[in-house]
């Protein structure tokens, strides 16, 4: 399973809100998998791998979501950026908005994000159609 930088975010924030403290006041270790918040992403993705894990931490570092904090010289402690906990929450109400969604808005966005498809598929059936009332006229004509 390829789990992407963005994906590790709300699961953080929800734990940050949590605790009611900033992104300045939130460490937490994910270098070790016996760690608590590395466990706590292994809960969120059962399917993911350690090593996919670590990529998207690894990419979360490089898009600047998280950032490394040093005290006396440690480099296995991170901290979310200000930019990591934007995105993050993003996620998180672009979530609660699918999840609150109605059924005929689901099928509208199901179109809206398949628009070729759905063009295949009416192509499809007009086609059927018309092939449909061409054979009824030739019946038709042949009856006479």
């Amino acid at each position: 399973m390829i789990i992407q930088a963005k994906d590790i975010l709300p699961p953080l924030v929800k734990d940050l809100e949590e605790k009611g403290i900033t992104t300045k006041q939130y460490y937490f270790d994910l270098s070790r998998p016996d760690g608590e918040y590395f466990k706590a992403l292994q809960v969120v993705f059962p399917d993911a791998t350690e090593d996919a894990i670590y990529k998207s931490i690894q990419e979360a570092k490089a898009n600047v979501y998280l950032e490394y904090y040093s005290i006396g010289g440690e480099r296995e402690k991170l901290r979310m950026t200000t930019k990591g906990f934007q995105a993050g929450k993003a996620l998180l109400q672009n979530q609660k908005r699918r999840a609150s969604r109605s059924k005929v808005k689901i099928v509208s966005d199901w179109v809206n994000e398949h628009n070729g498809l759905t063009t295949g598929y009416a192509a499809i059936v007009s086609t059927l159609a018309l092939v449909a009332a061409l054979l009824g006229l030739y019946l038709r004509w042949q009856a006479n």
